[in-house]
C-alpha cells in the first residue's frame, strides 16, 4: 500500500506491504525508485515478510531536500522512518547507493540482518598523504 509521511520537513513516500512478524526495508540505488526492487518486494512478501519500499528523498514519488544530502542525510531519513514505525531489528536490503545507507544504518542501530545487492561502500577518510603516495613520479 502507498504511504507517505513528513520526516525532518519533506515528505517521504514508501509502501508498506504485507503483515509478517518480521520486516525487512528496501533502499534502492542512486537514481532510482522504489520500483527497482518490486522484484524482491514479491518475494519477501511470499516469505511472510513485512515489507517497506522507500523512495529516497528526491527520487521517486519523495521530496527533494532543499540541499545536498549525502549518505548522513539519507542514513539518518532511514533511521527516522524506522522510528516511526516502530519497527524493531529491520532487516535492510540496499541496493548501490542503498547498500551505503544500510552499512551506515547497521553500524549505528540494530539489525536483523543487512542484505547488499551491488552496494556502494562507505569512503574511508584518508588523509593528504595517503592520496600523495599514490603518486608515482
Amino acid at each position: 500500500m502507498d504511504k507517505e509521511t513528513r520526516l525532518e520537513g519533506l515528505k517521504l513516500h514508501y509502501t508498506d506491504s504485507g503483515k509478517g512478524d518480521k520486516t525487512i526495508v528496501l533502499m534502492h540505488g542512486w537514481g532510482c525508485n522504489h520500483t527497482t526492487v518490486a522484484s524482491i518486494e514479491a518475494v519477501a512478501l511470499s516469505c511472510g515478510y513485512r515489507v517497506i519500499n522507500v523512495d529516497f528523498p528526491g527520487f521517486g514519488e519523495s521530496e527533494e531536500p532543499a540541499d545536498v544530502w549525502g549518505v548522513e542525510q539519507y542514513t539518518r531519513q532511514i533511521e527516522a522512518l524506522v522510528r516511526e514505525l516502530g519497527i524493531v531489528r529491520p532487516t535492510l536490503l540496499g541496493h548501490s547507493f542503498g547498500g551505503r545507507v544500510g552499512i551506515l544504518y547497521s553500524s549505528r542501530n540494530p539489525v536483523d540482518k543487512l542484505i547488499l545487492v551491488d552496494a556502494a561502500g562507505i569512503k574511508p577518510k584518508r588523509s593528504l598523504n595517503y592520496y600523495l603516495s599514490l603518486i608515482h613520479i
